[in-house]
């Protein structure tokens, strides 16, 4: 997989256009591959770039615009959010990261708070902002420091933790679950309190209020409903996308030639697909909030019998209902890759797919009599 835990909310932007913006129609974000987007929940945007940082409305109207400085870096929350964090450094040298503020904006482009002279060089983002974890240092140093902040910017709590591997918060804010090393993947609160252990792993998911973990590791994959272990799964393929739905009824996997999707409850399979194309593989996976439907991401690979050139150029996006079949599908081109593109994932709407690479991002409508309760 192409990171330790699921991380939706990397893309690129520079010189940006939002085009079909009508109500209802399917739309597109198009972008150069220089720069970082994040969607939000809702559908609203932010891009990146070198100088520049704008937010863009569900519609693609710009709302705010504010310029970066050289020693300034930007972070969204892990798998996309309501805000985000802009920490500055003493100066724009990668080998010093001396941190100087750090700075929690809203979608209008609104400082939340700042934090003078942080503890911290990096920081994770809980997706509504109402915490955050900051690190001491680097990912992988045998000794490193989590300090929990609350929603006013205020450190209620800090944690010594040894070869930290990297972490997200539920997407309710509640929980932060992160993986070490040495103790495997744990959860604490916002408030920094322990709630529970899940053994090693550095691969995982979690739903909105964090009451169900999905972890993958050395060929086992485990879920855990309100820290007590339900079910594992034991493959020896190589999985590169976990997905846990926002209110933890489903899980799922997919490995390069096949995507399983799972109901919590009965732990049986509800519905298992293979690639729609043979040179096909998946390279991400969504399951909608609604619990009706799921969405894979596959890359068209001709393997080394093409040039270098003519290899991860096309791809797919395909929404399946849970008896199988097809209600949406998007094909895509791209001149930039990366292991997730295409990425897929639903927004809180229930209706709309997104379907993002290094150069755009596709907003699909779906057909109402399927998300329609």
């Amino acid at each position: 997989m192409s990171r330790r835990w699921i991380n939706w909310g990397t893309g690129i932007l520079a010189t940006t256009c939002w085009l079909s913006t009508s109500a209802g129609a399917d739309r597109q974000l198009t972008y150069d591959p220089a720069a970082r987007v994040m969607i939000a929940p809702a559908g609203q945007a932010v891009s990146a770039e070198k100088r520049k940082l704008q937010f863009y409305d569900q519609a693609g109207k710009v709302t705010a615009t504010r310029e970066l400085q050289g020693n300034e870096s930007v972070t969204f929350p892990v798998g996309g959010g309501n805000v985000i964090g802009i920490m500055r450094y003493h100066d724009n040298s990668p080998s010093t990261l001396t941190p100087v503020t750090f700075d929690l904006s809203d979608f209008s482009g609104k400082q939340l708070y700042r934090i003078e002279n942080p503890k911290f060089s990096s920081v994770v983002i809980s997706p509504t902002g109402t915490a955050i974890v900051g690190l001491d240092g680097v990912e992988g140093l045998p000794q490193s420091t989590l300090h929990f902040f609350d929603q006013g910017g205020k450190e209620v709590a800090s944690l010594s933790v040894e070869y930290y591997q990297g972490g997200q918060f539920s997407g309710d804010g509640s929980l932060f679950v992160f993986a070490t090393a040495k103790d495997g993947v744990l959860a604490y609160t916002a408030a920094g309190k322990a709630s529970a252990g899940f053994g090693q792993g550095s691969v995982f998911d979690l739903s909105a209020d964090g009451r169900t973990v999905v972890i993958w590791h050395q060929g086992t994959l485990r879920l855990y409903v309100d820290g007590k272990r339900r079910a594992s799964v034991s493959t020896d393929e190589q999985i590169r996308a976990l997905a846990v739905s926002t209110q933890g009824r489903h899980f799922g996997w997919a490995s390069p030639q096949r995507a399983v999707v799972y109901a919590v409850g009965s732990d049986s399979i509800v519905c298992e697909i293979t690639p729609s194309l043979p040179e096909s593989n998946f390279r991400s996976l969504a399951i909608s909030d609604d619990g009706k439907s799921f969405a894979v991401g596959e890359d068209v690979d001709y393997g080394k019998k093409v040039p270098a050139e003519q290899r991860h150029v096309r791809g797919r996006a395909l929404a399946y209902d849970f008896s199988g079949r097809i209600i949406a599908q998007k094909d895509v081109q791209y001149e930039e890759w990366n292991a997730r593109i295409p990425a897929v994932r639903f927004l809180a709407d229930g209706e709309t797919l997104t379907v993002m690479t290094r150069q755009e991002t596709h907003f699909l409508q779906l057909p109402i009599e399927h998300t329609a309760d």
